[in-house]
């Protein structure tokens, strides 16, 4: 994943940098600082906003389901 993909990621999550480093447990420099040659973004990251999306959308689900059940 490239620096441009993981912003474009953040910003398609609506994520900040610092919600997304603190759920991370990074410091929001650390995160800032990825860039494509000498930091690169880590391959854990692509996997991990995917998870995250699903998580999201599958949240979503729930509660809507939930105010039809009664």
């Amino acid at each position: 994943m490239t620096k441009q993909e993981f912003v474009t990621k953040l910003k398609d999550l609506n994520l900040s940098v610092a919600d997304f480093a603190e759920m991370v447990g990074l410091h929001p420099a650390s995160v800032r600082s990825f860039n494509d040659e000498k930091r690169p973004v880590p391959d854990w990251i692509d996997s991990w906003m995917k998870n995250y999306e699903k998580a999201r959308a599958l949240d979503e689900l729930l509660a809507l389901i939930e105010k039809f059940k009664k």
